[in-house]
């Protein structure tokens, strides 16, 4: 019996692949077997294996991945990335390099915003309802959430973008993650606005403040063409701390500072922090 056993170059979540690799050793091994063949060793069992085999193309930016959009092309970054944001259950991370943004969707490990994703990270850039993002889901067999490296440790967490007005974000804004300063917040039908109100989804399950004037940090996304804002963080507009809503059911009365510092009370003039 003749029998040929070929390897794999590459394992991705148990199953084997042989990416851009021609052979000139198993040509010679096929052509081999065809010669055999033809000189009578016939009575061995023949097994045929059909390959299909996805393009995999090598880009050097964010920008660049998109232009294999909806393709069957699985795209190898081959620069690395800045991670603005990622959530939690380490399923969704927002990333940034110098010519765009992008999300990526699948189960990572653990990034930090201004940590960097090494070069060498593939996966299959989709449209999903006007979504643009980048899926380590290539196909039902083929997962690529094993090319993504550990972290490279940023010094210091990612800046968001400033956007001035809420009337400015377009579809072509999605995945950035920005900053809108001095708007007016309403958290009884979730907007932002300086002028025109944005909608806001707490996709992040962000915690809310109570109405009113804040800095707010998020994500701008993209859904059947409307554009939303997911927030990240809500700042006061004067100090730069982080807003949180106030536990109405607690019992202790809550400590209050005016901006130096200083105990003071609820009917002090000024501006004041509270601290529950």
């Amino acid at each position: 019996y003749l029998m040929e056993v070929k390897g794999c170059t590459l394992e991705i979540d148990g199953v084997g692949y042989f990416p851009d690799a021609p052979t000139e050793r198993g040509v010679k091994h096929l052509k081999e077997l065809t010669k055999a063949v033809k000189e009578g060793y016939t009575d061995s069992d023949v097994a045929v294996a059909t390959y299909k085999f996805r393009v995999r193309c090598d880009v050097a930016s964010i920008a660049e991945a998109l232009t294999h959009l909806d393709t069957e092309e699985v795209v190898r970054f081959m620069k690395p990335v800045i991670v603005t944001y990622q959530t939690s259950s380490q399923f969704y991370t927002y990333v940034r390099d110098e010519s765009g943004s992008t999300l990526i969707v699948g189960t990572l490990p653990k990034y930090e915003s201004g940590d960097s994703i090494p070069a060498g990270f593939m996966g299959k850039m989709i449209d999903d309802h006007s979504q643009l993002k980048l899926t380590t889901s290539v196909s039902e067999e083929f997962k690529t959430g094993a090319s993504f490296g550990e972290a490279i440790k940023g010094t210091a967490a990612a800046a968001p973008e400033v956007m001035n007005k809420t009337a400015d974000p377009v579809t072509a804004d999605q995945n950035r993650f920005v900053v809108f300063n001095m708007v007016l917040f309403d958290n009884t039908e979730l907007s932002i606005s300086n002028g025109t109100k944005l909608a806001i989804t707490n996709y992040f399950n962000t915690e809310l403040p109570e109405s009113g004037m804040y800095n707010v940090a998020g994500i701008l996304s993209v859904w059947n063409d409307v554009v939303s804002f997911y927030p990240t963080a809500f700042y006061d507009p004067t100090t730069g701390i982080a807003a949180t809503r106030l536990d109405t059911g607690a019992t202790a009365a809550p400590e209050v500072f005016d901006l130096s510092g200083r105990r003071t009370t609820m009917n002090a003039k000024g501006l004041k922090i509270v601290r529950q």
